[in-house]
């Protein structure tokens, strides 16, 4: 054999084994590499879904750069104490939901007493709890799914106020389902491609009564019969004949929105907003939080009550853009209506000042009358609901009445009702209406809030005050406008002297706040707004005194008082008793007393003042019941209150 042969065949073996071998390792080292990719791990930590933070457990792979859950799922609030937990809890295969899944919800306040148990005190709390629960198959809701919201009472579940049950297969509700409220219960029915059909009727509780009949063909509502407080059917008839184009939807909010705007002019009482349709719209409400939660979860699910079919009115490019510039226009004039109506120091202004009150709350006419409606239609559009209405009949449907006025009624600080007299002119029609005299009623909407907002001198941009001072004014603000209301609404049912102090009360507190708007930004005026706020909140605790001093003394003028019998008559009659100590407390001291109130106290005498009251209330109680003889001759000579105090020992 040629040896050159033998060393070179030698030589292709050794590398073709080395070949082998580096191959090897690369496949080795490749396996290792997939096994740690597709390991799994767990989470624990931290948690958001649907701005509800919160502690997340659950195991997940990573492949090619996803993450897939498998296994268990659970989350629950970061703080236990919350009172408004939230518990999920459901398994994962191949990313998907699968098996039973459990959303619980609460909704508590806490008692003011608490309870012995065992060893500790605990808390007891009332309030609601909102409890879901169904089934996934490969990520499809499947078999019986449950709502059920609870009242509870003392930590106790005290009876139940919803529940509802939906049937699935593979994704799709199925046959007929039930939701049960106190007073009614609904039944309804679907096809098995979960289509709305045949009779859906509202019942009274104990199942005599019809109080309200849907009825579908096919998953097409042709007929609404409801019964009407005086026992009357009112009957609704649907016609389809104007399109021959129908398309499926789910039966959610957006239609019921499509029904109600294709019955506000024939439902003028607005039956349909009632009964049958809330129900639904409640059932639809709780199943899209779980479509919602699942998204953040990384699980997008469908759950619907089932499906309809309406008609497609496809947009114009015109009426889109006409839609278009509406929303826009509505955003814009939203924005700066909200800046105006949530500005802390407006909102104090307009409590004492008069000019200011009169634009602030005609910013606040155009938010309700005007841009309510707007918004409504932008947020249809935006939802892509008004291509399934005609649109004279969705226009119509939102203004049945018409479009609003262009006159702007508001009032001033005493409740008083004004004119505001804007310079914008207008050009749309109200009555005989097309979506170009919305766009106008937008555009003169937008022009008349910029019009107050340069009288404001508020500029939607305007340099951000500190947090810490926001916070302290919106106490203050808040704090102020009930004291208002409580002094507007008691002082025309209050006896002269009470109205009058009352009223005082109220131009020494709007005093305090105008001089406070008035203060530079520091550190003194964020403290004033605290010392305000507490001031305010112990002259509402004045006012309770003050409105309470007519009963009080009508209960001691019955304690002053005895029968007498009258010999010559032979019968009883009343007669006031220690009548000096009566007419002392009657002419001299309420007056002063009311007087100093009126003056304007300190905002730390307020509680003084109320413990005086209350003391000498208490001493004329008393002095009924004891011997008075030597205090009402000294009482015969005196007049000064603040004598007359002294000698009763207040």
């Amino acid at each position: 054999m040629d040896l050159r042969f033998w060393n070179l065949r030698k030589y292709n073996s050794s590398a073709l084994a080395f070949l082998h071998l580096q191959r090897f390792k690369v496949i080795i080292f490749l396996c290792l590499i997939g096994s740690q990719s597709f390991a799994q791990k767990r989470f624990d930590g931290p948690y958001q879904i649907q701005n509800v933070k919160g502690i997340a457990t659950f195991n997940y792979v990573v492949q090619e750069g996803d993450t897939l859950k498998t296994g268990d799922f659970t989350f629950t609030n970061e703080q236990q104490t919350d009172l408004k937990p939230v518990r999920i809890k459901g398994q994962f295969k191949d990313n998907k939901p699968s098996g039973s899944w459990e959303y619980s919800y609460g909704e508590f306040v806490p008692l003011d007493r608490q309870e012995l148990v065992g060893l500790s005190y605990v808390t007891k709390l009332d309030g609601f709890k909102k409890s879901i629960n169904g089934n996934y198959e490969n990520g499809l809701p499947e078999g019986s799914w449950i709502i059920a919201i609870d009242s509870v009472k003392n930590s106790e579940i005290a009876g139940n106020h919803y529940r509802s049950e939906i049937t699935y297969e593979n994704g799709v509700p199925q046959r007929s389902f039930r939701i049960d409220v106190p007073d009614q219960f609904m039944i309804g029915r679907l096809l098995r491609d979960g289509r709305a059909h045949d009779t859906w009727t509202l019942f009274s509780k104990d199942g005599i009564s019809e109080d309200e009949n849907w009825t579908f063909a096919n998953g097409l509502l042709t007929e609404l019969n409801i019964k009407t407080s005086d026992s009357k059917d009112k009957q609704f008839y649907f016609d389809y004949n104007e399109t021959n184009k129908m398309v499926t939807i789910p039966l959610d909010r957006h239609y019921l929105d499509i029904m109600e705007l294709r019955l506000q002019r024939r439902d003028t009482v607005h039956f349909f907003d009632h009964g049958l349709s809330t129900l639904l719209k409640q059932n639809s409400t709780y199943l899209h939080e779980i479509e919602g939660q699942m998204q953040d979860i990384g699980a997008a699910v469908k759950l619907a009550t089932g499906t309809v079919k309406v008609p497609l009115y496809e947009l114009t490019n015109k009426e889109r853009k006409t839609l278009d510039r509406i929303a826009a226009i509505y955003d814009k004039s939203r924005d700066a209506a909200v800046s105006i109506r949530t500005n802390s120091q407006l909102n104090l202004a307009r409590l004492t000042d008069q000019q200011t009150a009169l634009l602030y709350n005609a910013i606040v006419t155009i938010d309700t009358t005007n841009l309510k409606t707007l918004g409504k239609l932008s947020r249809l559009h935006g939802e892509e609901v008004t291509q399934h209405i005609l649109r004279k009949e969705l226009i119509n449907g939102l203004w049945p009445l018409g479009l609003p006025d262009t006159t702007i009624k508001t009032i001033d600080t005493a409740n008083v009702q004004q004119v505001y007299r804007h310079n914008i002119s207008s050009s749309y029609n109200r009555f005989d209406f097309a979506l170009d005299d919305v766009e106008e009623l937008a555009r003169f909407s937008y022009e008349v809030i910029k019009e107050i907002q340069g009288q404001l001198n508020v500029k939607t941009t305007a340099i951000k005050r500190k947090p810490l001072y926001l916070s302290e004014e919106d106490k203050l603000v808040a704090e102020s406008t009930v004291f208002k209301e409580m002094i507007d609404s008691l002082a025309t049912i209050q006896r002269e002297d009470i109205a009058k102090t009352l009223r005082a009360m109220q131009k020494n507190t709007e005093k305090q706040l105008t001089q406070y708007v008035k203060m530079p930004e520091n550190d003194e005026k964020l403290n004033r707004a605290k010392q305000l706020t507490a001031c305010i909140n112990n002259k509402k605790l004045l006012i309770n005194t003050l409105v309470n001093i007519p009963n009080r003394q009508e209960a001691l003028k019955k304690k002053y008082t005895e029968d007498v019998y009258v010999i010559f008559t032979a019968t009883f009659m009343e007669e006031q008793v220690k009548k000096r100590i009566t007419k002392a407390y009657e002419d001299y001291l309420l007056p002063y007393l009311l007087q100093q109130v009126q003056d304007g106290l300190e905002c730390g005498s307020y509680q003084e003042w109320i413990e005086q009251y209350e003391t000498l209330n208490s001493k004329l109680t008393t002095l009924r019941d004891e011997d008075t003889q030597r205090l009402e001759r000294r009482l015969k000579r005196e007049e000064d209150p603040q004598e007359i105090l002294k000698l009763l020992g207040v």
